[in-house]
Formats: structure tokens, sequence, C-alpha cells
């Protein structure tokens, strides 16, 4: 099974629209999941705040495994494309959503 098969973003000639959020924390070293979310959006849906999701288009590097491979940051990555990729710098190009689009994602 693809990641892609698990993927909610779009995917067009362009690529794959992956889907990041941005979050800081004090420790750098710790993954960023680990992070407090840099933008958080009130949401109308559930009414808890949720990250802003950025999109940003990249076509696929390879395969690895079932995985595809994608390229941001200047390293090769294999993400979970089920959920946003958490991020302490979002990647050039990256553009964010808006308040609904992103709530709407994030209950997908």
């Amino acid at each position: 099974m693809s990641s892609l098969l698990q993927f909610n973003g779009e995917t067009s000639k362009r690529g794959v629209g992956l889907q990041f959020y941005h979050t800081h924390g004090i420790e750098t070293d710790l993954p960023p999941i680990h992070g407090n979310p840099s933008e958080p959006v009130m949401c109308a849906i559930c009414g808890k705040t949720h990250p802003r999701i950025h999109v940003a288009w990249r076509k696929p590097v390879g395969m690895f495994g079932p995985w595809v491979v994608f390229r941001y940051h200047g390293k090769e990555n294999v993400p979970d494309l089920s959920c946003p990729i958490a991020v302490h710098v979002l990647p050039k190009g990256a553009r964010a959503m808006t308040d609904d689009e992103s709530n709407e994602t994030w209950h997908k």
C-alpha cells in the first residue's frame, strides 16, 4: 500500500500538495511534533484550536519500499501523508490555507 493512498490532500501535474504546520519549542533537538503550534486557529467545527496548515507542492523523488520519498529542506524525507507534517521551519513555497480550509483538513 503506497502512502499516497492514505493522502487527503491535492495531487496534480505540479506534484503533491504536502500539508505542513509550523511548531516552535525551547529545544530544537526534539522532533517538531513535540513543539507548540505557532499559528493556532479557532475551529468552528469542534470549538478547539488547531495549527494553521500550509501547503507546499513537491514532486515525488522516488520510492522507499511502499512509501513515497519527497525532498524538502534540502533532504529526502518519507513523511506520513495521512496527517499534516510538523516542522520547525516551513518549506520554501509553502502557502497558508484559510481558516476554513485548515479546519476542514484537520477534520477529514
